[in-house]
């Protein structure tokens, strides 16, 4: 168990990065399917979904939202190899902060992404394709919208790599916890050689 938390201790960085950068990349390309109902709803000048049923704008909050998240989730990412938490034997206090924070992030993000996604998916799915497939068919041929989708099942997917993350940043914070615990003894020696040293320069 020691080698894997060591592991990810030395990795945990360049895995966050990857994963949030995923989920970045995700989030820009969410509202894909939203293209063609977007050309559907501007030429009939449909602007209310909630009265007409057609989806328009609705995704554009949960794409942000995604997108926020995952931005905060790289700069986490960076961070933990700024404060060198991926090196350090002792964590200080900000390298803990840092760890509750990356241990928080995934959390908010999965709640948060996998309802977002779970609204997208059922206001698309009961879109009234038919209507608006013949509507193409007679006003842009070779233009068509599907009711069928990679999109979400790509979401729910990205949002279970990002919570997965929480495994190895509780299992490196324990770790750290118990090292620091064991190390105070020690901590307070060097402290006190150094206060002694001190006093001796002045």
């Amino acid at each position: 168990m020691s080698k894997i938390i060591a592991y990810f201790q030395k990795h945990l960085s360049t895995i966050g990065l990857i994963v949030y950068g995923l989920l970045a990349i995700y989030a820009l390309a969410m509202a894909t399917p939203t293209a063609v109902l977007r050309l559907y709803t501007n030429q009939n000048d449909i602007t209310d979904i909630s009265v007409s049923g057609y989806f328009a704008r609705e995704v554009e909050g949960i794409n942000d939202l995604i997108l926020v998240l995952s931005i905060i989730g790289l700069i986490i990412s960076l961070l933990y190899r700024f404060f060198r938490n991926d090196i350090r034997k002792i964590y200080y206090p900000t390298n803990f902060v840092l760890m509750v924070f990356w241990i928080i992030l995934p959390i908010v993000t999965f709640i948060s992404g996998v309802v977002g996604v779970i609204h997208y998916e059922q206001t698309y799915k009961v879109l009234d394709f038919a209507t608006i497939n013949a509507y193409f068919a007679t006003h842009l041929p070779g233009t068509q919208a599907s009711p069928n989708t990679p999109v979400f099942a790509l979401g729910y997917s990205a949002l279970t790599l990002v919570l997965l993350l929480l495994v190895p940043g509780i299992l490196i914070l324990v770790d750290r916890i118990k090292v620091r615990l064991h190390s105070k003894p020690l901590l307070a020696e060097i402290a006190a050689v150094e206060a002694k040293e001190r006093a001796s320069h002045e």
